[in-house]
């Protein structure tokens, strides 16, 4: 794309944003206040539902009780002895630096370049 047709495109987006209008709420002003009130509520905690696209309610004490109930179960869940967010963030930095050079996806095949980046010194 020459430099020209992109500001042509950018001034087409930006004029169909200009003029985009926004849908009617599908909600009435009462039902929206009630919702707003729901979410000022510190009592309560609104979350989506595991299944569907329900929205479900809880009591926060009583979720609060579910969770550490499911976290304190040893068979599923291990305490970890330190926070292992550095290490991942630094194999993450890892990776991004290494898709930032074009000429890694003409050497290798998707497959055996992401098996040769995670096995390579960089990553462990």
């Amino acid at each position: 794309m020459e430099p020209d047709e992109g500001e042509v495109s950018r001034n087409e987006v930006l004029s169909a944003l200009r003029s985009a209008k926004c849908p009617k709420p599908n909600l009435s002003r009462q039902e929206l206040q009630a919702l707003t009130d729901l979410k000022r509520n510190s009592d309560i905690m609104i979350l989506p539902a595991n299944k569907g696209r329900a929205t479900v309610i809880l009591d926060k004490v009583e979720y609060e009780e579910k969770v550490r109930q499911m976290l304190s179960d040893e068979k599923t869940y291990e305490k970890l002895k330190r926070d292992p967010t550095p290490i991942y963030k630094k194999k993450l930095v890892a990776i991004v630096k290494m898709l930032r050079r074009p000429f890694i996806f003409w050497v290798y095949s998707c497959k055996i370049w992401l098996l040769t980046l995670i096995d390579s010194p960089i990553c462990t």
